[in-house]
């Protein structure tokens, strides 16, 4: 049936109408506020999405579309160039992400991804080794075959955040072989990957499994710039905790007693130890000429294990050695690690990067006279050695007077016996200096409190605040604590 509306319920009064329209115009301005914001949010994540600075380091992408994978890393894209270097890199492909083709374009080249790439992906960064050699130890001379060599047992920490660990399938050789092996990176996800690191060996004369790569060995003048006169670079080795060197750590736990065949490692503050007494431990130094050297010990010489760092993979031992008379006299060691060098009182010790030079005292260094030369002189060592020497700024002249040098080498008098003693400085470590060398550092001016940035200006055992610091720098400014801060009597300007 048809129905026929009655015209008088589509009329409507003139003020109906206006808040009709009222009403509309209000969901129209809505609509367009909340499109406009909904706009604005998505340009924000396109734009996101492609600043490079948005990607983490660490991150597997491939575009939409597309096979390859490439690895992001400090803004730059770098290809994984096969599908041999992906497997062995231990990657998965549930960890890459797909992103637009635009993106991926937007980014920068950087180096293509092998094999023996070290990728650190995101979250794996506290879960790594660390692996610091030991200097050399039990160090002495034998002969094999009619020649002098030098015989030593090498020790290298772990002294990272995760264990070293190397598994592989089950090994049945009883001759020299080799087999693929692949390191255990752990994530804080709760993900992890097999890497491949290297080989295990069956040794047949050592009657156990090794894994290549995991030392190397040198001896070099002293004075040479790399000149090296006998070495092992690639000693392999049976992984396993043999000796606790840091108990404080947490994870310090033995996990590894013995190496067998399909898995091997070094727990954290454990060392793995490989005796002098072992075949291949010991360099050919026959012939040798009387003089002092070098000699070096390398964990992870080829960087082939994945570690959170690499500069402190090298331990020195300094010696002057005679061969043809037995004479092997220790000069000083050195350790990338705090407490473990040694060095006679008045070494002069020298940075490899800047030739900062420094004095030791009692192990400890303090900064060279400044305004003397110092490229040519002292042991040249690496900045990761250096930086693991504990400083002594404390130095007194013939009449006993104690002054307190900062790392820049500005002396200053204690203000008073409380100042010094807040210190719980140890008389012992006061070096004793010559008055020709105490001039030879400069005369420090100024102080701050610890925690504070107002420097002052000090004169004798008064204090006043420097009210324009721009033409201070900061190597002039001694940093106190509390007490020796308010020994200082303070003046006005």
């Amino acid at each position: 049936m048809l129905k026929i509306m009655d015209s008088n319920k589509l009329t409507m009064t003139p003020s109906k109408i206006e808040r009709v329209k009222a009403k509309y115009i209000v969901r129209f301005v809505l609509g367009l506020v909340v499109s406009v914001i909904l706009i604005n949010n998505l340009a924000e994540v396109l734009s996101n999405s492609r600043n490079k600075s948005f990607y983490p380091t660490a991150d597997l992408v491939r575009a939409i579309g597309d096979t390859r994978v490439y690895y992001l890393e400090e803004g730059k894209k770098r290809w994984v160039e096969s599908f041999e270097s992906f497997q062995a890199q231990g990657f998965s492909w549930d960890a890459v992400r797909t992103i637009a083709p635009e993106e991926l374009m937007s980014l920068p080249e950087g180096d293509k991804i092998t094999s023996a790439s070290p990728v650190i992906l995101a979250g794996e960064e506290t879960r790594l080794p660390d692996l610091v050699p030991l200097s050399a130890e039990e160090i002495q001379y034998d002969t094999l075959n009619g020649r002098k060599i030098l015989r030593f047992t090498s020790v290298f920490l772990n002294q990272g955040g995760g264990f070293l660990e190397v598994v592989a399938k089950p090994l049945t050789l009883s001759t020299d072989a080799l087999k693929e092996v692949f390191q255990r990176v752990v994530n804080t996800n709760g993900t992890e990957r097999l890497r491949l690191t290297g080989y295990f060996l069956w040794h047949a004369m050592h009657g156990h499994y090794h894994v290549t790569n995991v030392m190397g060995y040198m001896l070099e003048p002293a004075d040479s710039k790399g000149t090296v006169i006998s070495a092992k670079e690639k000693v392999s080795f049976c992984l396993r905790d043999d000796r606790i060197e840091n108990s404080s750590v947490s994870a310090a736990t033995r996990t590894f007693s013995t190496c067998t065949s399909t898995r091997q490692g070094v727990s954290v503050g454990w060392a793995d130890v490989y005796s002098y007494s072992l075949p291949d431990q010991y360099l050919d130094v026959h012939g040798l000429t009387p003089a002092t050297y070098r000699l070096l010990l390398d964990s992870n010489p080829k960087g082939s294990i994945l570690e959170n760092r690499l500069d402190n993979n090298r331990s020195i031992v300094i010696a002057y050695m005679d061969p043809a008379n037995n004479i092997f006299n220790v000069l000083g060691k050195a350790v990338p690690l705090p407490g473990f060098s040694s060095f006679p009182d008045g070494t002069t010790i020298r940075s490899q990067s800047d030739n900062v030079a420094y004095v030791m005292f009692h192990n400890k260094k303090r900064l060279f006279p400044p305004g003397i030369s110092t490229t040519t002189r002292g042991i040249v060592l690496p900045n990761s050695i250096i930086e693991t020497i504990f400083t002594n700024n404390l130095i007194k002249n013939s009449n006993g007077v104690i002054y307190a040098l900062n790392d820049k080498g500005y002396r200053r008098l204690f203000p008073s016996p409380d100042a010094y003693n807040s210190y719980g400085f140890n008389f012992a470590d006061i070096a004793l200096i010559s008055e020709h060398e105490l001039v030879l550092y400069p005369e420090a001016k100024y102080i701050r409190q610890t925690g504070s940035d107002i420097i002052y200006e000090i004169s004798g055992n008064t204090k006043k605040i420097v009210n324009n610091i721009s033409a201070i720098s900061p190597d002039m400014v001694h940093v106190i604590n509390i007490i020796d801060f308010n020994s200082y009597t303070t003046v006005a300007n």
